[in-house]
């Protein structure tokens, strides 16, 4: 069995303070143990209620640590997540002060960290957050049904979508492509025009479609239905690309030291973009 030692709180890394809290429940009897047998040591021993206490701050903290590491993932897409990484945290925070007695001290911190995420909720209303929870199929417009937005919000959005595949994703019809139209016979003409057809309705056959299961591999599911959607497949490529958060950018940057180094200093700009990729996607594959 691996040791396990006590977590600090550490103020500038993220849900370190959970992290503290559910390793000291974890080694809550052997810590007992310890300060009782030392007598500086007692004088730092928790009673129940202060016991108690932390497991209410633990319960609170819990939701911001699953939702750190979710929008965090390097494995997926994580911007259209962004949305209901919100919501669901602002409903935890809600559930736990409905819960939560008045002499709790621990609820002017939850009223802060509710405020604090309802200043930048609004944020969430951006363009490049509703395309990415759209396009994302595990959410499509269905999460705002399911989730009672008001439906001029969700009109607002359907329209946006709209407007944004009209004007950059829809296949257009240009000039040469009716002259090869009319140059083919009769039979591939009415077969390549039924395609075409199908091509320009793409958003409304994606969208007719239900949500996929959320544990669905997004990436994996636009590989395979990029023939079904190829216009479409484009769209969500450019917006499923933009992480949710900086930090996957920030491990890409972390991992140069192992490609530069002092006996490999003289790469080039590109070749050391290249690498990076590599690495990247080679990581991908390995944990799928």
């Amino acid at each position: 069995m691996k040791p396990l030692e006590l977590i600090p709180d550490i103020r500038t890394r993220c849900n370190s303070t959970f992290y503290m809290i559910e390793r000291a429940f974890c080694l809550r009897e052997p810590l007992y143990n310890l300060a009782a047998a030392d007598k500086e040591l007692s004088l730092y021993l928790l009673n129940s209620i202060e016991w108690n206490k932390l497991k209410k701050r633990q319960s609170l903290l819990e939701c911001f640590q699953k939702a750190t590491i979710e929008i965090s993932s390097e494995k997926s897409p994580t911007l259209g997540q962004t949305v209901p990484i919100y919501n669901y945290l602002i409903d935890n925070i809600e559930d736990f002060l409905e819960e939560a007695t008045r002499s709790d001290d621990i609820i002017n911190a939850a009223n802060n960290a509710k405020n604090k995420l309802q200043q930048y909720y609004p944020s969430s209303d951006g363009l490049v957050y509703v395309i990415a929870t759209i396009i994302d199929l595990r959410h499509k417009l269905q999460y705002y049904i399911d989730n009672e937005f008001e439906v001029g919000y969700i009109d607002t959005y359907k329209k946006q979508i709209k407007e944004l595949w009209l004007t950059e994703y829809k296949p257009k019809n240009n000039e040469n492509d009716n002259q090869n139209n009319n140059n083919q016979s009769s039979l591939a003409a009415y077969m390549f025009k039924k395609r075409k057809t199908s091509f320009t309705n793409e958003l409304e056959a994606y969208l007719s479609e239900p949500p996929e299961n959320f544990n669905m591999d997004v990436l994996a599911f636009w590989k395979v239905h990029e023939n079904k959607f190829p216009n479409l497949f484009k769209m969500a490529r450019d917006f499923l690309a933009i992480p949710g958060t900086s930090v996957p950018v920030e491990r890409v940057f972390s991992g140069v030291m192992d490609l530069i180094t002092q006996r490999r200093c003289s790469l080039n700009p590109e070749m050391i973009r290249k690498l990076m990729y590599l690495k990247a996607w080679l990581k991908y594959k390995n944990t799928n």
